[in-house]
């Protein structure tokens, strides 16, 4: 959940191309990947699981939020 995060918070602020196009795929990639997992939750029977963030990946994503614009992308697509 958090890389996808990540990417929509690139495709945001970033105004490079190819950042753009890799966050996008990522925001793509996730999204199908996740309404598989819905599915095969809902299939099995199963309670999903909460679709929020913990508090460790919360602050990683709040730092990226607070970096300057221009390091972002690197940031975004480097963090743990």
């Amino acid at each position: 959940m958090l890389s996808a995060r990540r990417s929509e918070l690139a495709l945001r602020r970033s105004k490079s191309n190819a950042v753009r196009e890799f966050a996008n795929r990522m925001v793509t990639d996730h999204n199908a990947a996740a309404a598989k997992f819905k599915q095969a939750v809902a299939d099995a029977k199963l309670t999903p699981p909460a679709e929020k963030l913990d508090a460790e990946h919360r602050a990683i994503l709040d730092a990226l939020k607070a970096k300057n614009q221009p390091s972002m992308p690197t940031a975004a697509t480097t963090a743990a």
